[in-house]
């Protein structure tokens, strides 16, 4: 059952350019706070959407490193609005603010009544983060509706990704997902339902995993 800190969040799915990338807001509705979540491309639009709803930016979140995710983090960023990134990407990303705050697997971000649990998954890039809260998982570029990231860019290895993909499957089937890009024939949808139709969710052999996956 939802407890009453998890009513208080909202997700803001925010569609931009580029790639067909999703933007999120992560809200606390008791105070209007707000996480972003891969600022990406349109920060202008994005921050009509902000003073739309009379947010309070506090933080910025990424999954991971890549251009198309963050080229509107020097927009967001600043003293008072810190970066969250995995410790495991910052490699990845030359320019990477030297005040990001690293994060490891498993790691709590407190929000309000809430808490975001980070999880490290690895494949698409090597410092791949999924953030979860109030029974919604961001996966950024880690898992697709009806697919899953790429692993062929540097830090990307099909082997780990196999691997988060099974550790992904066992979490609640009931978490809602809201990926990286709209991809999917659906903008967001329930781990359960994935697991019975994404055909790299239902491959549970590591071999051929491997040769769909490429």
């Amino acid at each position: 059952m939802e407890n009453n800190a998890e009513k208080s969040i909202e997700i803001l799915q925010i569609f931009v350019g580029g790639y067909d990338n999703f933007v999120y807001l992560i809200v606390d509705k008791t105070n209007n706070n707000a996480l972003i979540v891969d600022p990406a491309w349109q920060a202008d639009f994005i921050k009509s959407v902000i003073a739309e709803k009379k947010l309070n930016l506090i933080g910025i979140l990424l999954t991971h490193s890549h251009f198309d995710h963050r080229n509107a983090v020097e927009v967001f960023h600043n003293k008072n609005i810190p970066l969250y990134i995995a410790e495991a990407e910052i490699p990845y990303w030359d320019d990477c603010p030297r005040n990001a705050i690293a994060l490891h697997d498993q790691d709590e971000i407190a929000f309000g009544n809430n808490k975001i649990k980070c999880h490290l998954t690895p494949g698409h890039t090597k410092g791949s983060i999924c953030y979860e809260i109030a029974s919604n998982l961001i996966t950024g570029d880690t898992l697709f509706i009806n697919g899953c990231g790429r692993t062929d860019l540097p830090g990307g290895d099909t082997a780990e990704m196999f691997e988060t993909l099974q550790k992904i499957k066992k979490m609640s089937p009931d978490l809602m997902l809201f990926t990286g890009h709209s991809y999917g024939d659906v903008p967001y949808e329930k781990l359960g339902s994935q697991i019975k139709r994404n055909p790299y969710l239902l491959i549970e052999d590591k071999a051929k995993f491997l040769e769909f996956r490429g």
